[in-house]
């Protein structure tokens, strides 16, 4: 039986540690650059961000990942492009609990994040 070298383990505890730490930068910028007022529209086929200055039609298929925070949901694109859907631009509280059940449902790399 072959046994794991503790550089390896160190490597991947690392690489866990570094993509949390970047996880959470990208959230706490988007958070900052989001501030105006945003609405989310969330359908079967896709989801609307409608803010101050610009429109976005998002379709399902073209969210590589998405993570939820308490304060809302981290998108990542495949072309590395991050959306930030911030809780307080759902109309209702039902409208943010249907999100993350579509995004659970039509995205395959799913998380939750305290």
């Amino acid at each position: 039986m072959a046994l794991v070298r503790p550089g390896v383990i160190f490597a991947l505890l690392a690489f866990v540690a570094v993509q949390i730490a970047l996880t959470r930068f990208v959230i706490a910028n988007a958070k900052k650059s989001n501030s105006g007022k945003n609405l989310v529209i969330v359908s079967d086929q896709n989801i609307q961000l409608e803010g101050e200055s610009q429109k976005t039609d998002l379709k399902w298929a073209g969210i590589s990942s998405a993570t939820q925070t308490p304060d809302g949901f981290l998108l990542r694109r495949g072309d590395g492009h991050f959306h930030w859907l911030p809780r307080n631009g759902f109309e209702y509280e039902a409208a943010f609990e249907k999100c993350a059940e579509l995004l659970r449902r039509n995205v395959a790399k799913f998380k939750v994040m305290r």
